[in-house]
């Protein structure tokens, strides 16, 4: 049976801080639209609720981390993958690349043919402070999770700053989002 992860690669808010982040906010609705289709569970996991070390060359299961051992065994028990993460300055948010690393681990211990997510499918969904950091953010991800063996899907997710964008559009924007999980949840029937 094929199974599904959602991961939110955003950190914000800052734990003091009383607001949303849109990441988190959109990779809701996804689920939300999966769950309603769907008779089948999708998992969820959120970086910074798993209180993720830094990445120093370990393999993953080296760190002897409850985050990161929640984490590499969500990723190797899924499918499909949906990342939403964040994108600033022309690049995706540090968060999840450090996450990324932390699963996959040091490439220099493996052999060339090391693919950790080979058979697996992932979608992206990109925040940017920016059309454009999203626009960069999205490719380097897409490198990243191919270099893994990941198939990775052409048509992401590509927002830019909602502060910038009317009521219609964030609407508009929010329904496409919710419609893609539910189409998802149809596919994970």
């Amino acid at each position: 049976m094929n199974r599904t992860l959602l991961i939110c690669g955003s950190l914000k808010p800052a734990p003091e801080l009383n607001i949303k982040s849109a990441t988190r906010e959109f990779l809701k609705l996804i689920r939300r639209g999966f769950e309603e289709e769907s008779k089948n569970r999708v998992d969820y996991i959120d970086i910074r609720d798993l209180d993720l070390p830094f990445y120093d060359g370990r393999k993953p299961l080296e760190y002897n981390h409850a985050g990161v051992n929640a984490m590499y065994n969500s990723i190797n028990d899924n499918d499909y993958i949906v990342v939403a993460a964040p994108a600033y300055w022309r690049s995706v948010a540090g968060g999840i690349i450090n996450a990324i690393n932390l699963y996959a681990g040091p490439l220099y211990d493996y052999q060339d043919e090391f693919k950790p997510l080979k058979g697996k499918t992932v979608f992206l969904l990109i925040t940017g402070a920016s059309y454009e950091d999203a626009v960069h953010g999205a490719k380097q991800l897409k490198e990243v999770f191919r270099s893994l063996g990941a198939t990775v899907v052409e048509k992401e997710f590509i927002i830019g700053n909602l502060k910038k964008m009317s009521y219609e559009e964030k609407k508009d924007i929010s329904s496409k989002i919710y419609k893609f999980g539910k189409v998802l949840g149809e596919f994970m029937k």
